[in-house]
């Protein structure tokens, strides 16, 4: 199966893709921060790596293109302004989108 890892640099992110590995699954790791290169599944041949704003509509649908299913661990981890921040990241529309 080939799953597509969002916030695959995370703490549980990188436990994720390592045991999708070892499961024997083939993993598009897909962070805002990358790549990976101090992880030992960043040089399996199973694993790709891309790096991608899930804020962008359209990047974010042709990375997850191809994928059996997503894990979606992707967040911001210590938002100053814990509900505005979050609020506008998750849920506002970007300004002139409708």
């Amino acid at each position: 199966m080939k799953l597509a890892v969002t916030g695959c640099n995370g703490r549980v992110g990188r436990r994720v893709c390592k045991a999708a590995l070892d499961a024997g699954h083939v993993v598009h790791g897909i962070d805002s921060v990358g790549p990976p290169t101090d992880l030992e599944h960043a040089v399996h041949p199973n694993f790709a790596f891309s790096r991608v704003d899930l804020r962008d509509y359209d990047t974010t649908v042709e990375a997850l293109q191809g994928s059996d299913a997503v894990v979606q661990l992707a967040a911001i981890p210590t938002p100053t302004d814990y509900r505005v921040h979050t609020h506008n990241t998750y849920v506002r529309l970007p300004v002139g989108t409708s």
